[in-house]
């Protein structure tokens, strides 16, 4: 295809998802389904830097603003963005006729276009910065007050390398089901589609692909081998250490990662009740759970939980509550986040957090366990909701996680909290804590 095109394309999707509130990889999904015509390397090339674009979003903008004498104003908005990515892009290749697509886009003359590609390495160069938080918000392309937050959780080297973390692509990472096969089985059964992965460092159920590729097509999956599922989200479930004899409640099961999980690890026994908010939540919730072969899980959706309460007071063994949160420890997934997310959405996230523990808290019988977790790097969200939740609840007490071992690394739960962090362990970014009902 053309570069002009292309351009083009990248611009129309990259706006798209600016513009509309759904998520990124739905949109470019449905963006590629509604032009079959493209071929595998165009849409690898408008994915990719439509991601990109997203993940240095300010970086990009800030340049393209501050760049002078381009002799063309037209060379603006979206599309100076994107040229200013590849102007500054290390290892990325330019597409044959860049600069001439830039101009046919731009309506401008090609060495108009080639002197605006040229000045931008030398006013990037040439950035002054207030303090280490204001340097890590240009150059990773961050908002400012994340940074400071970032900073003042970790220092500022950290803090740099999170942020980088979480611009580069996340794994693609596959939890093997083991209702239906063994980790080694499935591992052997994707390398027989020529799918090649190596095993997770701490889950003894992940298996992070070689090469990304979409393994939902493969007969191993319709198996029901595996579920994609982030190794961090796989350690918050083997955290929880469900028995099999145990009532368990999967508070907010969503898309039912953790809860397929949960019933994999109850060795199909028990009783699993997977609490979910809509019917389409529910009809994918069924799909996945006969795939899988769950047969221990039932799905209660919030109208049915409201009239079955009494039912389920004082009964659970273990409640899981993954709450709804900033999703700010998994940018890298989806960096539209970053864009999104405001300081006042975090406190407005806490408080709904602290309600959902209380209205889900009644449930945990005596000597029973509630985890709360988030995919949250805020300790609004995290620490201070659980101190919140315990200065509430006096009949629960703090029940730090035991050091189980996960690999070689026993950091995880030094605090009695769970922490997963992108630059430190490759995971999604996550965190838990527990507690034990006293009375």
């Amino acid at each position: 295809m053309r570069a002009a095109s292309l351009i083009g394309l990248t611009i129309e999707i990259y706006d798209m998802v600016q513009e509309d509130p759904r998520p990124a990889d739905y949109l470019i999904g449905k963006f590629f389904r509604e032009r079959k015509f493209l071929g595998s390397h165009d849409r690898k090339f408008i994915a990719e830097t439509m991601y990109a674009m997203l993940r240095h979003k300010s970086r990009l903008e800030q340049i393209g603003s501050g760049v002078q004498g381009n002799g063309d104003e037209r060379i603006s908005g979206t599309l100076a963005s994107l040229v200013v990515y590849f102007a500054t892009a290390k290892g990325e290749t330019l597409l044959p006729d860049f600069l001439d697509g830039v101009s046919e886009v731009a309506g401008c003359s090609r060495e108009s276009a080639e002197k605006y590609f040229l000045e931008i390495g030398q006013y990037a160069d040439q950035q002054i910065y207030a303090d280490d938080a204001a340097r890590i918000a240009s150059e990773e392309s961050f908002p400012k007050w994340m940074t400071r937050k970032f900073v003042t959780i970790f220092d500022a080297a950290n803090a740099e390398s999170l942020c980088r973390a979480m611009n580069e692509q996340a794994p693609v990472t596959l939890r093997a089901n083991t209702l239906k096969t063994t980790t080694e089985e499935c591992e052997r059964s994707l390398e027989q589609e020529n799918i090649f992965a190596n095993r997770g460092k701490y889950s003894p159920t992940a298996l992070i692909l070689k090469k990304r590729m979409n393994a939902f097509s493969s007969e191993t999956f319709r198996k029901g081998f595996f579920e994609m599922q982030d190794e961090g989200s796989q350690i918050v479930s083997l955290a929880c250490d469900p028995h099999p004899n145990w009532k368990i409640m999967d508070a907010c099961a969503g898309a039912g990662g953790k809860t397929l999980h949960l019933a994999a690890l109850m060795q199909n026994r028990g009783e699993l009740f997977a609490c979910v908010q809509t019917t389409f939540q529910t009809e994918e919730m069924r799909k996945r759970l006969r795939r899988a072969g769950a047969q221990n899980a039932r799905i209660v959706q919030n109208e049915d939980l409201e009239k079955q309460r009494n039912r389920f007071l004082d009964a659970m063994n273990l409640v899981l509550i993954d709450a709804p949160c900033s999703g700010s420890g998994t940018i890298r997934r989806n960096p539209i986040i970053k864009w999104r997310l405001t300081e006042d959405k975090i406190v407005r996230y806490a408080e709904e957090q602290l309600k959902i523990l209380d209205a889900y808290c009644p449930f945990v019988r005596v000597n029973g366990k509630l985890v709360y977790a988030t995919c949250s790097l805020f300790k609004e969200e995290n620490e201070d909701v659980a101190e919140r939740f315990l200065l509430n609840h006096p009949e629960f007490e703090f029940a730090p996680f035991t050091n189980m071992k996960l690999g070689e690394d026993l950091s995880i739960f030094s605090t009695g909290y769970l922490r997963l962090y992108p630059h430190i362990h490759n995971t999604d970014g996550f965190f838990a804590a527990a507690f034990i009902r006293k009375t």
